[in-house]
């Protein structure tokens, strides 16, 4: 498309019409043609958390690539309990060649959180890492239940189908420049309190450009980091653990409060060799179940913002293309950093590299790293007081970090500058507002009153533009904007009976009301097309209180509600809307493509509507 051209007429692709009435992300849209199928998995059950099922994958029959699109799409099958432990299914791929690391995660997403869909049909758009499709290996699916705490999980869900799709490549909708190599860097096992995936890889010699797909989900009770408090806070109002407090142990057992230590700042640092080499945000992820003894306070039909589908962060790597290709292993590490140790998280991530086919050996260096040297260093303050058995006040926890890294490449092409600048800012606000009895006093038998009000609003954001040169001239400028807001209230009240065996609540109140987005603006120059611009907005908010009454064992929910509104548009045609709202449990309404032209959604062809990381392949080559 020459630049300044206008798009042509797009057509209704009708998997985007509307199936899935409690989904509002759109489905991944289609290349032209026949797409030629794998199936991976089938009725594959679960039959405990952290359930391992291998399977051989072998490439596509009469179907050898480069392909157009390649789209994976996850079947799961349910209902899961509201009162089950919560699971992540993950499909790992080797992502190298025989005998380097472990698999890393292709896919992280959950199941269903609501029986009134039978089979939940989740997709993603892995074209990117199409190199890892090439050759026969053995993958795997696995369940892992995501609260370790669970002596006894339970997890009744399914995979029904999991299939990839290859859409060869045509006149219509030509194979994209993807990258040529792609390794994992599996999750490991840590000992130190830092969850990373890491590997020691030996590359090629001649990469241009570079990239890291970074996945980072917070688990068991950590899941609910943004509202842990300062070890020392911990320890000064032991109260602040309080079993009424936001998490999901198994209140009724003694042994294990509930609340988190560890303090409200997570991120991501890229290491290269020990090095910092780029930032990533830790998605606020929010789980429906914010307390064990009321599941569901937040499962308001609507599923939250990624509760389904969790997508990768990219970091753009290319300043670094030379030092990797140097010829020697190096360890790159992707590294939940946070103000304290950070507990249980799981970590994987993808390298992308693309590579200078006109060479066998690149040359160059880094230039400028102000990162390196730039740890982080979040800034916690405090009002929190105690008066008799109460304790108020506020935490309030920021941290920022601004960088510039630059790196040379000479290719065959001519001299390549890669610079990325970056700005991460991370704000979180804690408003607490505490009442209880010092949890190590409690004796069997004696009732104690309880009321836990926590307050979280956190800002996560992240400002990066990326740059290439070649010989001075330029070649791509990458402008994008990613916004994570979390605005959560909680509260919880009533009387606690401690007991040899487990302890006994009796609610007064609980109540939950939450507002989750997910945002990001793009704009992508390449050298003879238009600037291309894409926007996602996805938003949740839910609410209810719940209060027993006399002869009603399921006591009475009151405000029960959510909504989920979501927009994808691009500069080049694409649109697609989607909105729902839930009363009392039930679908209200839903809308689709009301907010496009003609009230319809389309997209085209290459389009991320997910909001996924885009490599622009389809662009002309650089």
């Amino acid at each position: 498309m020459s630049a300044g051209a206008q798009p042509r007429p797009l057509a209704l692709d009708p998997l985007l019409a509307g199936a899935d009435p409690l989904i509002v992300e759109p489905r991944v849209p289609r290349a032209a043609g026949t797409p030629c199928v794998v199936e991976l998995v089938r009725n594959s059950g679960f039959i405990r958390p952290n359930f391992a099922e291998p399977f051989f994958f072998l490439p596509p029959a009469g179907c050898p690539g480069p392909w157009a699109k390649v789209v994976l799409a996850v079947e799961l099958s349910g209902p899961r309990p509201p009162d089950a432990p919560s699971a992540n299914i993950e499909i790992r791929f080797d992502g190298a060649l025989p005998g380097d690391p472990s698999p890393g995660s292709i896919f992280v997403g959950a199941p269903q959180e609501h029986d009134g869909v039978p089979v939940w049909r989740l997709e993603r758009d892995v074209t990117d890492y199409a190199a890892l499709f090439t050759r026969a290996q053995t993958a795997y699916l696995i369940a892992s239940d995501d609260n370790s705490i669970y002596e006894d999980g339970y997890l009744p869900i399914g995979a029904r189908a999991i299939k990839l799709l290859f859409y060869p490549a045509s006149a219509q909708t030509p194979a994209p420049r993807v990258a040529d190599a792609v390794y994992a860097l599996p999750a490991q096992h840590w000992t130190d309190g830092t969850p990373r995936a890491a590997a020691t890889l030996s590359l090629p010699r001649n990469i241009e450009r570079a990239y890291l797909d970074v996945t980072a989900q917070a688990l068991g009770a950590q899941r609910f980091w943004y509202g842990c408090v300062p070890q020392a806070m911990a320890a000064a109002y032991p109260t602040l653990r309080s079993k009424f407090a936001l998490g999901d142990a198994r209140a009724r057992r003694r042994t294990l409060p509930q609340g988190c230590v560890g303090g409200s700042f997570r991120e991501v640092e890229v290491r290269i060799d020990g090095q910092r080499a780029g930032l990533a945000p830790m998605f606020p992820w929010l789980p429906s179940n914010l307390h064990e003894r009321h599941p569901g306070l937040l499962d308001g039909v609507a599923p939250s913002t990624q509760a389904l589908n969790f997508l990768p962060f990219r970091v753009d790597l290319s300043p670094f293309a030379a030092l990797l290709s140097d010829g020697t292993p190096h360890t790159i590490e992707a590294v939940v950093v946070a103000s304290e140790p950070a507990g249980y998280a799981h970590v994987s991530a993808q390298l992308l590299l693309h590579l200078d086919r006109g060479s066998v050996q690149v040359t160059g260096g880094v230039v400028r790293n102000t990162l390196a040297d730039q740890p982080a260093r979040p800034q916690v303050t405090s009002t929190l007081a105690a008066a008799d058995e109460t304790v108020q006040g506020e935490l309030a926890t920021t941290a920022r970090r601004h960088y510039v890294i630059e790196g040379v490449v000479r290719t065959s092409r001519g001299r390549l500058r890669h610079t990325v600048v970056q700005t991460q800012a991370f704000a979180n606000r804690q408003i607490l507002a505490v009442t209880g009895p010092d949890p190590d006093t409690l004796w069997f038998d004696d009732p104690y009153k309880h009321d836990y009000l926590q307050k979280i609003r956190l800002s996560s954001t992240v400002d990066r533009v990326s740059r290439s040169t070649r010989d001075g001239v330029a070649i791509s400028e990458d402008r994008e904007y990613f916004s994570y807001p979390l605005l959560l209230d909680y509260r919880h009240a009533g009387l606690l009976v401690p007991g040899e065996f487990g302890d006994t609540f009796l609610t007064s109140i609980v109540s939950a009301r939450a507002h989750q987005a997910r945002g990001l603006r793009a704009t992508h120059v390449r050298p003879g097309i238009a600037p291309y611009r894409t926007q996602v907005s996805d938003a949740f908010d839910a609410s209810q209180t719940w209060k027993p009454v006399d002869g009603q064992p399921a006591g009475r929910r009151t405000g029960w509600q959510s909504r989920r509104d979501y927009l994808f548009t691009d500069s080049y045609g694409s649109c697609y809307s989607a909105t729902l709202a839930t009363a009392d449990g039930a679908l209200v309404s839903r809308t689709r493509g009301t907010k496009c032209p003609g009230g319809r959604n389309a997209l085209r062809w290459f389009a991320r509507g997910d909001g996924a990381p885009d490599g622009l392949g389809w662009a002309p080559a650089n």
